[in-house]
């Protein structure tokens, strides 16, 4: 964090707006996360490797600090951070959460 200054500080699981969130969603809340963790177009992801990271993520999101407690709904779909919204399997879960409250 040091080496990336204040704006890594703020992106930090203990950052003070972080802890200022409620701590449950509303139910009509639904979380994808991505798992594929490397894509040589994030730069993120280079940090990542370059670092060694090794929890499961999209490259630049770790899973687990996305998945929410108390969400209607949780899947992990195997593509990169940047890829997420344009995946057609993206695509399909957003669209039976909204048609039905499930992924």
């Amino acid at each position: 964090p040091a080496l990336f200054g204040r704006p890594a500080a703020a992106l930090g699981r203990d950052a003070p707006w972080l802890a200022a969130l409620p701590p449950q969603p509303s139910p009509e809340t639904g979380v994808i996360a991505g798992t594929g963790r490397f894509h040589p177009v994030n730069p993120a992801a280079w940090v990542n490797l370059l670092h060694g990271a090794r929890e499961p993520g999209d490259g630049t999101v770790e899973r687990d600090s996305a998945m929410l407690p108390g969400a209607a709904d949780a899947i992990a779909v195997d593509a990169a951070h940047s890829f997420l919204p344009s995946d057609r399997r993206v695509i399909a879960a957003v669209l039976r959460f909204l048609r039905d409250g499930r992924f």
